[in-house]
Protein backbone atom coordinates (compact mmCIF):
# COMPACT_ATOMS: atom_id res chain seq x y z
CA UNK A 1 0.00 0.00 0.00
CA UNK A 2 3.03 2.32 0.82
CA UNK A 3 5.41 1.50 -2.19
CA UNK A 4 5.87 4.72 -3.06
CA UNK A 5 6.35 3.34 -7.11
CA UNK A 6 2.70 2.35 -7.21
CA UNK A 7 0.71 4.61 -9.48
CA UNK A 8 -1.11 6.20 -6.61
CA UNK A 9 1.86 7.77 -5.03
CA UNK A 10 3.64 8.29 -8.30
CA UNK A 11 0.62 10.67 -8.97
CA UNK A 12 0.59 12.23 -5.70
CA UNK A 13 4.52 12.80 -5.30
CA UNK A 14 3.78 14.74 -8.83
CA UNK A 15 0.96 16.69 -7.85
CA UNK A 16 2.79 17.84 -4.97
CA UNK A 17 5.75 18.88 -7.19
CA UNK A 18 3.50 20.68 -9.53
CA UNK A 19 2.07 22.64 -6.41
CA UNK A 20 5.18 23.29 -4.70
CA UNK A 21 6.41 24.89 -8.12
CA UNK A 22 3.41 26.93 -8.52
CA UNK A 23 3.37 28.24 -5.39
CA UNK A 24 7.22 29.46 -5.30
CA UNK A 25 6.81 30.90 -9.06
CA UNK A 26 3.57 32.77 -7.66
CA UNK A 27 5.75 33.83 -4.40
CA UNK A 28 8.45 34.88 -6.65
CA UNK A 29 6.71 37.62 -8.93
CA UNK A 30 3.64 38.33 -6.09
CA UNK A 31 6.01 41.38 -4.99
CA UNK A 32 6.43 42.85 -8.34
CA UNK A 33 2.63 41.92 -9.66
CA UNK A 34 1.41 43.51 -6.25
CA UNK A 35 2.87 46.69 -6.71
CA UNK A 36 2.52 47.06 -10.47
CA UNK A 37 -1.55 46.18 -9.63
CA UNK A 38 -1.64 48.75 -6.99
CA UNK A 39 0.55 51.41 -7.86
CA UNK A 40 -1.14 51.99 -11.05
CA UNK A 41 -4.80 51.25 -10.85
CA UNK A 42 -5.57 51.19 -6.62
CA UNK A 43 -3.49 53.64 -5.39
CA UNK A 44 -2.50 55.75 -8.53
CA UNK A 45 0.69 56.05 -7.39
CA UNK A 46 3.73 56.10 -10.55
CA UNK A 47 6.56 55.32 -8.68
CA UNK A 48 5.19 52.32 -7.14
CA UNK A 49 3.48 51.13 -10.43
CA UNK A 50 6.76 51.89 -12.21
CA UNK A 51 8.87 50.20 -9.81
CA UNK A 52 6.63 47.01 -10.21
CA UNK A 53 6.74 46.48 -13.55
CA UNK A 54 10.75 46.65 -13.65
CA UNK A 55 10.42 44.03 -11.10
CA UNK A 56 8.01 41.65 -13.10
CA UNK A 57 10.10 42.02 -16.44
CA UNK A 58 13.35 41.28 -13.82
CA UNK A 59 11.34 38.47 -12.23
CA UNK A 60 8.87 36.56 -14.22
CA UNK A 61 11.46 34.81 -17.16
CA UNK A 62 13.80 34.09 -14.88
CA UNK A 63 11.25 32.06 -12.79
CA UNK A 64 9.51 30.47 -15.49
CA UNK A 65 13.27 28.97 -16.28
CA UNK A 66 13.46 27.88 -12.87
CA UNK A 67 9.97 26.06 -13.06
CA UNK A 68 11.16 24.44 -16.44
CA UNK A 69 14.44 23.44 -14.55
CA UNK A 70 12.52 21.76 -11.62
CA UNK A 71 10.42 19.87 -13.66
CA UNK A 72 12.56 18.83 -16.89
CA UNK A 73 14.77 17.74 -14.14
CA UNK A 74 12.14 15.26 -12.53
CA UNK A 75 10.89 13.66 -15.52
CA UNK A 76 14.62 12.70 -16.75
CA UNK A 77 14.45 11.32 -12.94
CA UNK A 78 16.98 13.81 -11.43
CA UNK A 79 16.10 14.00 -8.30
CA UNK A 80 16.68 16.89 -6.13
CA UNK A 81 15.41 19.22 -3.83
CA UNK A 82 12.79 21.61 -5.33
CA UNK A 83 13.34 24.55 -3.54
CA UNK A 84 17.14 24.27 -4.03
CA UNK A 85 16.23 23.84 -7.71
CA UNK A 86 14.11 26.56 -8.54
CA UNK A 87 16.77 29.02 -6.66
CA UNK A 88 19.28 27.31 -8.52
CA UNK A 89 17.70 27.56 -11.66
CA UNK A 90 16.59 31.05 -10.91
CA UNK A 91 20.02 32.62 -10.43
CA UNK A 92 21.15 30.80 -13.83
CA UNK A 93 18.67 31.94 -16.41
CA UNK A 94 18.61 35.58 -14.78
CA UNK A 95 20.33 37.19 -17.76
CA UNK A 96 18.83 35.13 -20.49
CA UNK A 97 15.28 35.18 -19.31
CA UNK A 98 15.42 38.91 -17.65
CA UNK A 99 16.52 39.64 -21.35
CA UNK A 100 14.10 37.31 -23.21
CA UNK A 101 11.26 38.81 -21.28
CA UNK A 102 12.17 42.35 -21.53
CA UNK A 103 12.06 41.91 -25.41
CA UNK A 104 9.11 39.22 -25.81
CA UNK A 105 6.51 40.68 -23.56
CA UNK A 106 6.16 44.47 -24.45
CA UNK A 107 5.98 43.10 -27.76
CA UNK A 108 3.14 40.74 -27.41
CA UNK A 109 1.56 43.69 -24.90
CA UNK A 110 1.29 46.16 -27.95
CA UNK A 111 0.45 43.70 -31.16
CA UNK A 112 -2.25 42.67 -28.76
CA UNK A 113 -3.36 45.96 -28.09
CA UNK A 114 -2.74 46.85 -31.61
CA UNK A 115 -4.58 43.57 -32.76
CA UNK A 116 -7.85 44.48 -30.94
CA UNK A 117 -7.92 47.80 -31.57
CA UNK A 118 -7.58 47.34 -35.60
CA UNK A 119 -10.34 44.04 -35.48
CA UNK A 120 -13.14 46.84 -33.21
CA UNK A 121 -12.28 48.95 -36.09
CA UNK A 122 -12.99 47.29 -39.00
CA UNK A 123 -16.03 45.61 -37.21
CA UNK A 124 -17.81 48.66 -36.74
CA UNK A 125 -17.18 49.76 -40.44
CA UNK A 126 -14.38 52.35 -39.31
CA UNK A 127 -11.59 50.61 -40.87
CA UNK A 128 -9.24 51.18 -43.99
CA UNK A 129 -7.46 49.06 -46.08
CA UNK A 130 -4.65 50.11 -44.24
CA UNK A 131 -5.66 48.82 -40.88
CA UNK A 132 -6.77 45.44 -42.09
CA UNK A 133 -2.56 45.30 -43.57
CA UNK A 134 -1.93 46.41 -39.87
CA UNK A 135 -4.47 43.69 -38.24
CA UNK A 136 -2.61 41.18 -40.29
CA UNK A 137 1.04 42.40 -39.16
CA UNK A 138 0.13 42.46 -36.03
CA UNK A 139 -0.57 39.06 -35.84
CA UNK A 140 1.83 37.75 -37.14
CA UNK A 141 4.57 39.38 -34.98
CA UNK A 142 2.18 38.68 -32.35
CA UNK A 143 2.44 35.22 -33.25
CA UNK A 144 6.33 34.59 -34.04
CA UNK A 145 6.82 36.22 -30.57
CA UNK A 146 4.43 33.48 -29.17
CA UNK A 147 6.46 31.00 -30.92
CA UNK A 148 9.66 31.65 -29.56
CA UNK A 149 8.02 32.55 -26.06
CA UNK A 150 6.89 29.23 -26.13
CA UNK A 151 10.51 27.80 -25.98
CA UNK A 152 13.15 30.04 -25.39
CA UNK A 153 12.32 29.79 -21.07
CA UNK A 154 12.50 25.91 -21.25
CA UNK A 155 15.59 25.85 -23.79
CA UNK A 156 17.67 28.26 -21.36
CA UNK A 157 16.59 26.14 -18.26
CA UNK A 158 18.52 23.08 -20.16
CA UNK A 159 20.69 24.26 -22.32
CA UNK A 160 24.11 26.63 -22.05
CA UNK A 161 23.31 29.19 -24.68
CA UNK A 162 24.78 32.73 -25.50
CA UNK A 163 21.93 34.52 -25.84
CA UNK A 164 21.33 36.04 -29.65
CA UNK A 165 21.54 32.33 -30.49
CA UNK A 166 18.92 30.78 -27.99
CA UNK A 167 16.48 33.14 -29.44
CA UNK A 168 17.44 32.07 -32.91
CA UNK A 169 17.35 28.29 -32.03
CA UNK A 170 13.86 28.75 -30.30
CA UNK A 171 12.06 30.21 -33.19
CA UNK A 172 13.39 27.68 -35.22
CA UNK A 173 12.41 24.36 -33.20
CA UNK A 174 9.15 26.51 -32.69
CA UNK A 175 8.43 26.47 -36.18
CA UNK A 176 10.74 22.76 -37.04
CA UNK A 177 7.74 21.43 -34.46
CA UNK A 178 4.52 23.53 -35.05
CA UNK A 179 2.27 20.85 -33.75
CA UNK A 180 3.80 21.09 -30.37
CA UNK A 181 4.00 24.95 -30.35
CA UNK A 182 0.70 25.01 -31.19
CA UNK A 183 -0.51 22.57 -28.50
CA UNK A 184 1.30 24.52 -26.42
CA UNK A 185 -0.43 27.76 -27.32
CA UNK A 186 -3.90 25.57 -26.98
CA UNK A 187 -2.73 24.39 -23.42
CA UNK A 188 -1.91 27.90 -22.68
CA UNK A 189 -5.29 29.46 -23.55
CA UNK A 190 -7.33 26.99 -21.94
CA UNK A 191 -5.51 27.33 -18.29
CA UNK A 192 -6.18 31.48 -18.56
CA UNK A 193 -9.77 31.00 -19.58
CA UNK A 194 -10.18 28.58 -16.90
CA UNK A 195 -8.56 30.61 -14.42
CA UNK A 196 -10.20 34.11 -15.08
CA UNK A 197 -13.59 32.75 -16.77
CA UNK A 198 -14.30 29.37 -14.93
CA UNK A 199 -12.26 28.93 -11.90
CA UNK A 200 -9.89 32.17 -10.51
CA UNK A 201 -9.07 29.72 -7.69
CA UNK A 202 -7.33 27.96 -10.08
CA UNK A 203 -4.92 30.57 -10.90
CA UNK A 204 -2.40 29.29 -7.49
CA UNK A 205 -2.41 26.44 -9.39
CA UNK A 206 -2.38 26.86 -13.17
CA UNK A 207 1.42 28.09 -13.77
CA UNK A 208 2.57 24.73 -12.30
CA UNK A 209 0.44 22.87 -14.29
CA UNK A 210 1.37 24.16 -17.62
CA UNK A 211 4.91 24.33 -17.00
CA UNK A 212 4.36 20.20 -16.08
CA UNK A 213 2.60 19.46 -19.08
CA UNK A 214 4.71 22.16 -21.29
CA UNK A 215 8.06 20.07 -19.83
CA UNK A 216 6.41 16.60 -20.83
CA UNK A 217 6.18 17.63 -24.42
CA UNK A 218 9.74 20.04 -24.84
CA UNK A 219 11.72 16.95 -23.35
CA UNK A 220 11.00 15.19 -25.99
CA UNK A 221 11.67 17.38 -28.54
CA UNK A 222 15.03 18.37 -27.08
CA UNK A 223 16.15 14.48 -26.78
CA UNK A 224 16.03 14.88 -30.79
CA UNK A 225 18.90 17.36 -30.30
CA UNK A 226 20.80 16.45 -27.08
CA UNK A 227 20.11 12.88 -26.67
CA UNK A 228 22.46 12.69 -24.04
CA UNK A 229 20.68 15.08 -21.21
CA UNK A 230 18.85 12.90 -19.40
CA UNK A 231 22.62 11.54 -18.73
CA UNK A 232 24.75 14.00 -18.19
CA UNK A 233 26.15 14.75 -14.34
CA UNK A 234 23.99 17.35 -12.14
CA UNK A 235 25.46 20.31 -13.66
CA UNK A 236 23.37 23.62 -14.66
CA UNK A 237 23.28 22.80 -18.09
CA UNK A 238 23.41 19.97 -20.79
CA UNK A 239 25.69 21.65 -23.34
CA UNK A 240 24.17 22.99 -26.43
CA UNK A 241 21.70 21.42 -28.42
CA UNK A 242 22.22 20.11 -32.03
CA UNK A 243 20.97 22.49 -34.76
CA UNK A 244 17.23 22.21 -35.68
CA UNK A 245 18.53 22.66 -39.48
CA UNK A 246 20.76 19.54 -39.34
Amino acid sequence: MFNLENPFWRFMTTLADVVIVSMLWVLTNFIGLFLLAFGFFEWGILPIGVLGAALVLLSVGPSISAAYYVLTRKISSREGYILQDFVKGFKNNFKNGALAFIILAPIMIITIFNFMSDTSELWFGLGTGFDTIAMAVNLIILVQALFVFIHVFAMSSRFDMKFKLLMKTAWQISIKHMPTTLLHAAIFVLIIFISVELLPQFFLFSAGIYFWASSHLLIRIYRKYRPEMDRDPDDFDAGQPNSPEE
